[in-house]
């Protein structure tokens, strides 16, 4: 997981990840960026790793057909 500051808006931290192979029928993205809304490095270490689980929870719900979680 790499979480930066993008160079667009040197003041937002960015989460920065691959997705993983098991969505790539659901998911055309290779990458997936999203602002962790901080300048703060310790407040985007914790935001990144929530946001994280919501993503994957949400293509865990596109994959069983359960489109209004996703």
């Amino acid at each position: 997981m790499t979480i930066s500051k993008r160079s667009s808006n040197g003041d937002t931290y960015h989460l920065r990840k691959r997705v993983p192979v098991r969505f790539k029928d659901i998911e055309l993205r290779k990458h997936v960026g999203i602002s962790l809304h901080t300048d703060s490095l310790e407040q985007a270490q914790q935001k990144a790793s929530i946001a994280w689980q919501q993503l994957l929870a949400g293509w865990e719900a596109r994959l069983t057909g359960d489109t209004d979680d996703a």
